[in-house]
């Protein structure tokens, strides 16, 4: 009998697991298709933009001042661990789609 092992991300308890699996064929995605769910497709000192399934959000540097000086490493890399939810884990930044749209309706701006 030979068994193989997949590792697979369990949503209930949120982490990663190993199943044994027989016989079981994976498939990638087509060369050339998007399979990331978010992406950084811009900065600029004005800000950010960030590349959904569904749309394009930016985030200016007024707003979102977390991105202002910080790294362009550290702003590529943003995780959607749910949908409409954006993390940024190098900066501690965690923002929803709303927050991001609606701005004015979640934070005072400081004078």
């Amino acid at each position: 009998m030979n068994l193989n092992r997949v590792l697979f991300f369990d949503k209930v308890d949120l982490s990663f697991k190993w199943k044994a699996s027989e016989g079981i064929i994976m498939k990638s995605k087509s060369p050339g298709e998007n399979t990331a769910s978010v992406e950084v497709t811009h900065i600029s000192g004005n800000g950010v933009w960030l590349l959904t399934k569904d749309r394009e959000l930016f985030m200016s540097c007024e707003n979102f001042p977390w991105f202002k000086d910080a790294p362009v490493g550290k702003i590529l890399n943003v995780e959607e661990p749910r949908a409409g939810r954006f993390y940024w884990p190098d900066l501690d930044v965690d923002l929803t789609d709303e927050i991001i749209e609606h701005r004015e309706q979640f934070f005072v701006k400081m004078r």
